[in-house]
């Protein structure tokens, strides 16, 4: 026979968490200014499915963590956001092209009967190939 454990166990890792689409408009860097990361994807989740123990109620809370390719950074607590609001930013100080990962950790509260307990789980999505630019400005008299 199942535990309520096992039940959440299984639940959790079949269910479709949604995972990070990342974007930074306009679509590439300049170094030594800012590029905002947009996640776009929640970082709260809830949910009633049933299962062979009867309904498990699942709320789950992500933070996001980047790794922009030369730096890691998090966790951010979200939400994202282009320029000039975003709360998830990074300066590149070289040039090049990189790949950015973009990793949400959910915390997954559930509750099962009068079982409750707490999982973890990943989802990740990525901006593959992405320039950063260096400007020089050139003054002539």
């Amino acid at each position: 026979m199942l535990t309520p454990q096992e039940v959440a166990v299984g639940v959790v890792e079949a269910f479709p968490f949604p995972a990070p689409k990342p974007y930074i408009a306009p679509g590439r860097a300049i170094t030594g200014l800012r590029a905002f990361l947009e996640p776009r994807s929640p970082t709260t989740v809830s949910d009633v499915r049933p299962t062979p123990l009867g309904d498990i109620r699942l709320d789950a809370t992500g933070v996001y963590y980047v790794n922009w390719g030369d730096a890691e950074t998090g966790p951010h607590p979200g939400p994202g956001g282009p320029w000039p609001t975003g709360n998830i930013s990074h300066v590149y100080t070289d040039r090049g092209v990189y790949d950015v990962q973009v990793t949400v950790a959910w915390s997954v509260r559930w509750q099962l009967g009068g079982d409750t307990g707490v999982l973890n789980v990943n989802t990740e999505g990525a901006l593959r190939g992405f320039p950063v630019e260096q400007v020089q400005a050139v003054r002539n008299r």
